[in-house]
């Protein structure tokens, strides 16, 4: 029964995924999926995902793992960049994954040649106006932590504005 939805699902995945999915199973990647609802969440087909759960569930965390294993140009979002710094952070758990494997400018906060070749860059939209700040700046990721901080129209007028990397854009928040 397993073979009849994994066979298919690895047939139809680009050669990125596949490799991925090989260095977990040598645990060499960067990230895994620690949980049933993060590999539930990174394998469906939906346009944009909306991740939920209690606190320590590992919401942030699939946001980091997917923009860096599977995606070239990722943007991670919160209200406000002061959220993303401090102990246990977006960016120091983004430190932890990467480790020497990847460069961090903390002027621009973006990591840069990830694994040789992954870019992730952490943003803020502390008002309304700040959705403007990244158009026509290509991203193939774009993740908003705790969306439900965020006004109503910040992701999705932000997400339809910016142009696509190498394949459709794949919007996704956790709150």
């Amino acid at each position: 029964m397993q073979n009849n939805v994994i066979v298919p699902f690895l047939h139809s995945q680009p050669p990125s995924v596949l490799d991925w999915l090989s260095n977990i199973q040598e645990q060499t990647a960067l990230w895994a999926p620690a949980n049933r609802p993060q590999w539930e969440a990174i394998l469906s087909s939906a346009d944009e995902v909306f991740y939920g759960g209690a606190a320590g569930g590992g919401k942030s965390d699939l946001l980091l793992g997917l923009a860096l294993s599977l995606h070239s140009d990722s943007l991670i979002f919160r209200r406000e960049y002061a959220q993303m710094t401090g102990a246990r952070g977006l960016i120091d758990r983004s430190r932890e994954i990467v480790g020497s494997r990847g460069r961090y400018n903390s002027t621009e906060h973006v990591w840069r040649d990830v694994d040789g070749r992954r870019t992730l860059e952490f943003g803020s939209m502390p008002h309304e106006h700040n959705k403007f700040r990244f158009l026509g700046r290509p991203h193939d990721f774009i993740g908003f932590d705790e969306i439900t901080e965020f006004s109503r129209t910040m992701p999705g007028s932000a997400a339809a504005s910016w142009r696509q990397a190498t394949r459709r854009c794949t919007p996704m928040g956790n709150g």
